[in-house]
């Protein structure tokens, strides 16, 4: 099982992918596992470009089974809570697919009610 965890703290949020999927397909490759990462890995790379432009303080970590994504906001964080939610909306099309194999904890809320 894959989880995501999304945690909110003052002025941030904090992204971690944890564990590797279950296979669901014939071949040497894990499909699942595959859509997962790169989707994190996206949203890393959303987190270090908006950091070197200085919209953002991030600290990402990527290694096997772990991807992390801390964003510090030095506004609203709405730039990046969007391009988020759009990364956010993948993983949950993959867990309505295969809601026993991925848990998705939290969410992103760019958007207040």
């Amino acid at each position: 099982m894959t989880k995501i965890i999304i945690s909110h703290f003052k002025s941030g949020l904090d992204i971690a992918i944890i564990g590797h999927a279950t296979k669901i397909n014939e071949g040497p490759v894990n499909l699942l596992c595959c859509a997962i990462s790169i989707l994190g890995q996206t949203l890393a790379k959303i987190a270090m470009d908006m950091d070197e432009a200085g919209k953002i303080d991030a600290a990402v970590k990527i290694e096997s089974g772990l991807i992390r994504i801390k964003a510090r906001f030095k506004d609203d964080g709405a730039e990046f809570k969007t391009k988020a939610e759009a990364i956010e909306a993948g993983f949950r099309l993959l867990q309505n697919e295969y809601p026993d194999l991925i848990f998705i904890g939290g969410e992103i809320r760019s958007r207040t009610c």
